[in-house]
């Protein structure tokens, strides 16, 4: 019986090799007729037509917006198991963020955060590097919220000012790290 089936398989195989090999045959026996050019007749272009844009919504000014810095923590310090990058220490700047009157939601984010160091030169937030991290927030107006972003400084680099710019703003706030 297992002959059998392997004689079937066998010839199941090589009728399936013999039928691709016609196929692929006879599509590159087939031949295309070529298609003449055609002569290019003078067409009057269409004219275009004028398209409704809705009216964008109003960007929010960065004096609809305050940051406050209330407590820098040099270095930081975490429960977490967290390792920083080699020849850097964590800074935490605790911020306020307060959303004053911006007519839509205010979106604050970590990500949203850089760090302006003594040498002149932006730093990006290091996530979960503190313990009491600023939370991801859509603020209303009248609304606050309050955290702390980690930033990796290297040796002899502190903290000089701390820069906010959220999606959708026209401009970024800045504030001086005392």
């Amino acid at each position: 019986m297992k002959t059998f089936l392997a004689f079937v398989g066998g010839i199941t195989l090589v009728a399936l090799a013999v039928g691709a090999l016609l196929f692929s045959a006879i599509i590159l026996l087939r031949r295309v007729p070529p298609v003449a050019p055609q002569a290019a007749s003078p067409t009057a272009r269409p004219q275009p037509t004028a398209i409704a844009v809705a009216a964008q919504p109003e960007r929010p000014s960065a004096s609809a917006y305050r940051l406050l810095v209330t407590n820098v923590f040099d270095p930081c310090t975490t429960d977490m198991i967290f390792t920083p990058v080699p020849n850097t220490r964590v800074v935490g700047i605790e911020v306020a963020f307060f959303n004053d009157s911006a007519p839509t939601e205010a979106q604050v984010n970590p990500l949203d955060f850089s760090l302006i160091g003594t040498d002149g030169l932006p730093y990006a937030p290091h996530l979960g590097s503190c313990d009491r991290q600023i939370m991801v927030a859509d603020l209303l107006a009248g609304e606050s919220i309050r955290g702390e972003i980690g930033f990796d400084l290297p040796a002899g680099v502190k903290a000089k000012a701390i820069r906010f710019r959220g999606l959708g703003m026209d401009t970024f706030i800045e504030v001086a790290i005392p």
